[in-house]
């Protein structure tokens, strides 16, 4: 997805910041087995184009292969039950040489509350293909086996997260050590799960709530309400509106009202013990 880009003049010793003229929204998608869904990998990224010439001094860019950035976007969320909730998502390896090579996955994971599963550490891959490894991550939090581990960090953390921090190797065997050739980071969230109840965006007010999704108690918390226009090309910026909860439910003026040209979505962000959640879009 192109998001767009933007022209501007940075002068000497100074930094600019830019935004894309279209927004980006994560998709969700949902494994092809059973009922765990997942959040779908992404990235961003952001090139500068050139190399440049620099008329005063008749100087070309000297370092041309760092006018790119990429950010990895990925999160889960693992929520408490006994046993422990496991959550689901994949890698996608692919071999980039041109003969066969064994492609594998290192995973780093420091806190004690989370397990970090792949069903497979390697896989031999012909030159150029692919393939999915399943990554599953679990928390204990909630499980009453190991309770004295989760009473140390049950009170002392606004969100008990984790960094899963995982490296690709490949090796071609065309010497003694592997290469590294990617990597990404998941972010992994663990509390009780919430779900939007209803999630209504008509006459201009936004309107919803949220509860557990086992007790179907109310939370507390804040809820972003976004909305775009079903027209990419339309021109109208992005509407964010903020909300508190009161009961598990809120209300958020938006301030449209056309039929039929916008799509709205809300997002619960989070507190403890409770993990974020979102709704489906709704149009009207």
């Amino acid at each position: 997805m192109f998001l767009g880009e933007v022209q501007t003049t940075i002068g000497k010793k100074s930094h600019v910041f830019l935004e894309a003229p279209k927004p980006w929204r994560p998709p969700s998608v949902r494994l092809p087995w059973g009922k765990l869904s997942y959040k779908q990998h992404s990235c961003v990224v952001a090139r500068i184009t050139g190399p440049f010439f620099d008329t005063q001094t008749g100087i070309w860019e000297v370092t041309p292969e760092n006018n790119e950035a990429q950010s990895n976007y990925t999160w889960t969320a693992s929520t408490t039950s006994s046993p422990a909730s496991r959550e689901v998502t994949t890698l996608l390896l692919q071999n980039p040489w041109e003969v066969p090579a064994v492609m594998s996955v290192t995973v780093r994971q420091p806190h004690p509350l989370f397990r970090v599963y792949l069903d497979h550490a390697w896989v031999r891959l012909e030159p150029g293909e692919q393939q999915r490894v399943v990554l599953m991550i679990e928390s204990l939090l909630g499980d009453e086996r190991f309770a004295d581990i989760v009473e140390e960090f049950e009170h002392g953390e606004r969100m008990i997260t984790t960094d899963v921090r995982l490296a690709m190797f490949g090796d071609d065997m065309s010497s003694c050590t592997s290469t590294l050739v990617g990597g990404a980071t998941v972010l992994a969230m663990t509390g009780t799960g919430t779900q939007f109840e209803f999630f209504e965006a008509v006459g201009g007010l936004g309107h919803g709530r949220v509860i557990e999704a086992g007790s179907g108690h109310p939370v507390d918390g804040r809820v972003l309400v976004v909305g775009n226009t079903i027209d990419p090309d339309s021109g109208e910026p992005e509407v964010v509106r903020e909300a508190d909860l009161f009961d598990g439910e809120f209300r958020v003026e938006h301030g449209r009202d056309e039929e039929g040209v916008w799509e709205f979505s809300a997002f619960y962000l989070g507190r403890y013990p409770w993990t974020p959640c979102e709704s489906e879009p709704v149009r009207f």
